[in-house]
């Protein structure tokens, strides 16, 4: 479990559904798909909501500026 959610790291560096049958074997990846998708899937909503957070703030503070 802490190898595939080391390797959680960088499935955000890969299409998301992208394979990585060269580095893993099948049954690995398996066990890799059902211990971490469900904590890819919060981290993506997390760092979606992050960068709408950013932007809105630099919006929002840039019309003060001008």
């Amino acid at each position: 479990m802490l190898l595939a959610c080391k390797n959680l790291i960088l499935s955000f560096h890969f299409p998301a559904g992208k394979r990585f049958e060269d580095s893993w074997n099948r049954g690995k990846y398996e066990r890799y798909e059902k211990t971490c998708s469900l904590s890819r899937r919060i981290l993506g909503i997390m760092n979606n909501n992050y960068q709408a957070i950013i932007s809105f703030k630099l919006n929002f503070f840039s019309r003060f500026d001008q």
